[in-house]
Parts: C-alpha cells; sequence; structure tokens
C-alpha cells in the first residue's frame, strides 16, 4: 500500500499545472515541491471565446499583461506559439525594431528581454504546457526577476 502511496504522490507532483489563476492568485510551479504565488490587486480580465481553444483570457495590471491560452487536445500551433506571440506584438504593436538582449530557459519557462526600437525594454516571461500557453509581458521586471 505505501508504495502505491508514493506513485500516486509522484503522479500528482508531476501533474500539477505549470500555471494557474485561482482566487485572484497567480500560482507558477517553479520545481516539483514549490510554487510561486503573486496575489492580483486591481486587475482587469477579460476571456475570448475561439474555436479550438478551451478557454483563453487576458490579464492586466498596472505592471504586466498576461495572455493564457489553452487549446483542445486535438488542436497543435501550425508554427511555434512564441514565435507566433512575437509577430503579433510587431504586427499589433507596429514595431520597427525588435532585438533579443536576452533569453533564459528553465524547463517550461523562458525569460526574454526584448530592446524595442532601440529605447525601450520589454521582459516577456513565456511558460508552456503541453496544450497551454501564457506570455507575460512585465514592465516593471519584478514578476520577471522573481521567477527567474
Amino acid at each position: 500500500m505505501g508504495f502505491l502511496k508514493k506513485i500516486l504522490k509522484l503522479f500528482i507532483k508531476v501533474s500539477r499545472p505549470i500555471f494557474s489563476l485561482e482566487d485572484n492568485t497567480l500560482k507558477f510551479k517553479v520545481n516539483s515541491d514549490y510554487f510561486y504565488t503573486y496575489t492580483l490587486e486591481n486587475f482587469e480580465i477579460k476571456t475570448r471565446h475561439d474555436p479550438y481553444v478551451i478557454d483563453a483570457y487576458t490579464l492586466k495590471t498596472k505592471d504586466f499583461f498576461l495572455e493564457h491560452i489553452r487549446v483542445d487536445t486535438d488542436v497543435s500551433w501550425n508554427a511555434d506559439a512564441l514565435s507566433l506571440y512575437e509577430n503579433f506584438l510587431v504586427e499589433n504593436l507596429k514595431l520597427k525594431n525588435i532585438k533579443l538582449l536576452e533569453k533564459k530557459e528553465f524547463e517550461h519557462f523562458e525569460f526574454i528581454i526584448y530592446q524595442i526600437d532601440k529605447i525601450h525594454i520589454l521582459p516577456l516571461v513565456y511558460v508552456w504546457e503541453v496544450y497551454k500557453d501564457i506570455f507575460i509581458l512585465d514592465f516593471n521586471l519584478s514578476l520577471y526577476e522573481d521567477l527567474i
């Protein structure tokens, strides 16, 4: 019975989501035993209903902008999700020049800093799971630095 409990406990640890939003708190699975939590205050959330998407929302605070997309299990991106998001940013924000300054990868997290139009710095945290992608534009680097 003890062996079965250990297997079940391991399965639960592994299957826990890397990212979740519960009770106005963002939770990030940093490793199998530790979750970083960020309590949200004064935020705006907008849900979207798109074909092939199970749930999607945009969350805005004064410090960051978060885009969450979870697709159905029989759906896949037609390109790399991060590349598509970068192109989306360039097109929608009408950026003239975007330069990669830093990129660090840790398991399901990518930490990226861009230089925009040779003037601005834009930190991006990309969190991915099998069918879920989270893009966080962190305007003041606080979430970026806490997670890294």
